[in-house]
């Protein structure tokens, strides 16, 4: 194989990594014990602020590719060893691009251990026409763990012709260390669908947003 085909062969799927895992020091305060990233992701400086509870350490995932495009293949998977608090978000919405050469897939995996708190709260998918997205999340908690996932995506077409967006196909996995299954949530929508206004659909628009909130009543994370 030439240089510009293998070159062409490893562009049709675009892979990339972020792999990142939180551990508690002996102060309370959550560090980063170990990290992967790849294109096109980029860690940014971690930080703590003095809304959030002692010790969590809050970063952001940042991408250096403009969003999603055909073909990706992108995995993130962020875990939170005993005790460690951690808060993940996005610099910003993630645009999904017109795809005419394949869908586009991202794999995100949590893992809370005893004790731990985990937030992944990242910024909406904006799905542009003929955008198509596969999108999986896993949770792995343990029972005292907390964990905070926030999802949400809308229909945008840059050109202002109105045009709906493409498909999404999303899968939302909770289940604990052993593989006990605690919630699975599973939808494939159209922009077109969304466009026709069913009730229990999307009545008003084209966005969609969900919030899962797992952990004991005995504590209420950020208080």
């Amino acid at each position: 194989m030439s240089g510009g085909a293998a070159r062409r062969a490893a562009l049709a799927h675009r892979r990339g990594r972020f792999d990142l895992r939180f551990r508690r020091d002996s102060e309370g305060r959550t560090f980063i014990a170990r990290q992967h990233v790849s294109y096109p992701f980029h860690l940014t400086r971690p930080f703590y602020a003095e809304t959030a509870p002692a010790g969590m350490l809050r970063l952001y995932v940042q991408s250096a590719s403009g969003g999603l495009y055909a073909n990706d293949r992108l995995a993130l998977r962020f875990i939170a060893e005993p005790g460690a608090e951690a808060h993940v978000t996005t610099q910003g919405a993630t645009v999904a691009n017109r795809m005419p050469g394949g869908a586009a897939e991202q794999t995100v995996m949590l893992e809370a251990g005893a004790g731990a708190l985990l937030e992944y709260l990242p910024d909406p998918l904006i799905l542009f026409p003929e955008a198509d997205v596969l999108s999986r999340i896993e949770v792995r908690a343990a029972v005292d763990a907390h964990v905070i996932l926030g999802e949400a995506f809308l229909g945008h077409d840059p050109t202002g012709a109105g045009r709906p967006h493409g498909r999404l196909h999303a899968e939302t996995r909770i289940a604990r260390p052993d593989g006990t299954l605690l919630c699975l949530d599973r939808f494939a929508i159209s922009g077109a669908t969304l466009a026709e206004g069913h009730p229990g659909i999307a009545p008003h628009g084209s966005a969609h947003a969900s919030l899962y909130a797992l952990g004991p009543s005995t504590r209420c994370p950020g208080s």
